[in-house]
């Protein structure tokens, strides 16, 4: 794995993290951090897996 990729998955678990804390939502989230290769696909499966949320 790319030293390039691994920083995007820590990027995309600091991201969670905030979704976690109700910090940020998924979308808000996914939208701030700059995710290259798999982990962007990854991202872009949870954004369309997660659905409307009722709060």
């Amino acid at each position: 794995m790319k030293k390039e990729e691994r920083q995007s998955y820590v990027m995309l678990f600091c991201a969670l993290l905030l979704v976690k804390n109700s910090k940020a939502t998924l979308e808000q989230s996914m939208s701030l951090v700059p995710l290259t290769g798999s982990a962007k696909h990854l991202a872009g499966e949870l954004v369309s897996h997660a659905g409307p949320r009722n709060s």
